[in-house]
C-alpha cells in the first residue's frame, strides 16, 4: 500500500514532517549532527525530546483530523530516543486517520516494543530501519555504537505484524 492510496479526494490533506528528538544513540561519523572533530554531537544543537504532553500541546485532539501523514524523521536525532514515541504514535492512530512513517537506526528499544507498536498501528505504520552493512563489523563503520543483531531482531519483530 502506498501513501497516496490512503488520501481521500476532495479533502485537504496536510503532511507533517517532525523531529521529536535531537538525542541519538549512535555516533555516525558522516551525520550532520556529529562534530567533525570527534563523534559527539555538534555544540550548537540543543538536546530536545518531545513527551506525549508536548505532542498533545502542539496537536490537540481534533486538530489533526486533516493530517494524512506524519513523517517522524531522524534529521537531528533518532525518534526512538523520545521516551514517549510509542505513546505519541498510538495517540496519532487513535485521534486521526493519518499514516505514520518513522525513520530510525533501529538500535534502541526491544523486539517486544516494535511488535506491540506494529500490532497496534497495523498498516498505518511504516518504520524505516537504516542499515549500513551485511555484518556487524561493516555496520559499525557508519552506525557506530549500534548492534546490527539488535537492529535485525527489531526489524524481524516489526515484520511479524501487519
Amino acid at each position: 500500500m502506498k501513501f497516496g492510496d490512503l488520501v481521500k479526494p476532495g479533502k485537504q490533506q496536510l503532511q507533517v514532517w517532525l523531529d521529536l528528538s535531537t538525542f541519538c544513540n549512535a555516533a555516525c561519523p558522516q551525520c550532520h549532527r556529529t562534530d567533525p572533530n570527534g563523534l559527539d554531537k555538534v555544540g550548537w544543537l540543543p538536546l530536545v525530546k518531545w513527551s506525549l504532553e508536548d505532542f498533545k500541546r502542539q496537536f490537540p485532539p481534533g486538530s489533526i483530523n486533516e493530517v494524512s501523514f506524519f513523517e517522524i524523521c531522524g534529521t537531528w536525532g533518532d525518534p526512538m530516543m523520545s521516551k514517549d514515541i510509542g505513546k505519541i504514535t498510538k495517540y496519532i492512530i487513535d485521534n486521526s486517520n493519518a499514516v505514520v512513517h518513522i525513520n530510525t537506526n533501529g538500535g534502541i528499544r526491544t523486539p517486544e516494543f516494535y511488535e506491540d507498536l506494529g500490532n497496534y498501528c497495523g498498516e498505518r505504520l511504516v518504520i524505516y530501519f537504516c542499515v549500513d552493512g551485511i555484518n556487524n563489523e561493516m555496520h559499525q563503520k557508519y552506525r557506530r555504537g549500534i548492534d546490527l543483531d539488535l537492529v535485525l531482531e527489531n526489524m524481524e519483530a516489526l515484520s511479524s505484524t501487519k
